[in-house]
């Protein structure tokens, strides 16, 4: 217990020290606890039509204003924090879950099971996430569904060759050849020894690939065929809203700036993380 206190004193130590990932950090709290509490927070439903007049101005009543439809946009834009966060982490864990241990195998055994991996991440690779989102689209239907599986056959070959390069590094170090000499089983060498040494570049790899989803996700729930309207994903009230963008700016210019926010909150965090995660500025740390 003690050691995992000391970790964690160590870490928060080393997130304090790096100014990017302090903000980044503190933005992504404001975004988790709207996230939590958006249901309280909302004055409407999200889908309740005629919460007032259409096309009312920001104003007190309504901070966001309303829609069309007279729904209250500021309860809409709290919801789609919930939806684009939901999905940003379901991507990211199950693509990490599919795509680590290929990386792993591809990497640590090499040969014909390597090869064969790596082509197939090629493969995956040529073919462009939007278009595969359209086939997913049309073969299942829209929806969250579209958007998970497109953008995991997407982000899949990112972890895939991350972790194939770290693991390829790793494997080289005098430990590894310390631990198969000892009698080691592969497994053990891998679980011991070579993912700890990966978790740096994969936790940073993940906070990116998060950023990037919740633009994904808005750009294909704004083509039609991502989350489906009344949920109010940031994508779908873009595309609703553009048609009215010069009568009713604010209708695209508040999605759009919560979407800004959310990227630009993981970004600072991740790269902040990158700083941290660098032997030379943990070693500079480990000296004050």
């Amino acid at each position: 217990m003690e050691r995992f206190k000391k970790k964690i004193k160590k870490a928060w130590r080393a997130v304090t020290h790096s100014q990017k990932a302090t903000i980044g950090l503190i933005m992504i709290l404001l975004l988790l606890l709207v996230a939590l509490t958006a249901p309280l927070l909302a004055r409407y439903g999200v889908d309740q039509i005629g919460a007032g007049a259409p096309f009312t101005k920001p104003c007190s009543a309504y901070p966001f204003g309303t829609d069309n439809y007279g729904r209250d946009v500021f309860s809409r834009v709290l919801i789609g924090t919930r939806v684009s966060l939901r999905i940003a982490l379901t991507v990211a864990a199950l693509s990490i879950l599919i795509g680590v241990p290929l990386g792993v195998i591809a990497g640590f055994n090499g040969g014909a099971v390597g090869a064969v991996i790596m082509r197939i991440v090629d493969v995956m690779l040529c073919f462009p996430w939007i278009m595969v989102a359209l086939c997913v689209a049309a073969l299942i239907g829209s929806g969250e569904k579209v958007i998970i599986i497109s953008l995991v056959f997407a982000y899949v070959p990112t972890f895939v060759r991350l972790m194939q390069g770290v693991v390829l590094s790793v494997k080289e170090e005098e430990y590894i050849a310390a631990a198969k000499v000892t009698g080691e089983s592969r497994f053990a060498t891998v679980m011991k020894y070579v993912l700890p040494n990966c978790l740096a570049p994969l936790i940073v790899e993940a906070t990116l690939v998060m950023s990037f989803v919740v633009l994904d996700e808005a750009a294909i729930s704004y083509l039609g065929v991502g989350v489906q309207p009344p949920t109010p994903s940031w994508g779908v009230m873009l595309n609703e809203s553009s048609q009215f963008i010069w009568n009713a700016t604010y209708l695209s210019i508040l999605p759009g700036i919560a979407i800004a926010y959310t990227v630009l909150s993981i970004n600072l965090f991740g790269d902040g993380l990158r700083d941290i995660l660098d032997p030379r500025y943990m070693g500079g740390l480990r000296e004050n």
